[in-house]
C-alpha cells in the first residue's frame, strides 16, 4: 500500500475515499481513528489515504481532477 494523499480532516478524507471507490479503486484511511480521538493530530499530520501500487497513477489523477473541479466552482 502506498500513501497518495494526506487529508487535513476526516471529512476531506471520507470525500476522497468515496470518489476513489466510485471509480473502482480500493483505498484505506490510515490514521483515521487518531484524527477522531484527537483532531489536532489530524490537522498537524493529516489522515493518509493509501492505495495499492497498481492503482497509484489512476488514483492520483482522480484526486487531481477532483481538486481542479472544485477550484473551478469557486
Amino acid at each position: 500500500m502506498i500513501s497518495i494523499y494526506r487529508a487535513s480532516s476526516i471529512i476531506e478524507a471520507d470525500v476522497i475515499r468515496s470518489i476513489l471507490r466510485e471509480e473502482g479503486i480500493d483505498c484505506f484511511l490510515w490514521d483515521k481513528y487518531i484524527g477522531l480521538v484527537y483532531p489536532p493530530i489530524a490537522l498537524s499530520q493529516g489522515i493518509r489515504i493509501v492505495v495499492e501500487e497498481k492503482n497509484l497513477k489512476e488514483a492520483k489523477k482522480i484526486i487531481k481532477d477532483y481538486f481542479q473541479s472544485i477550484n473551478k466552482e469557486e
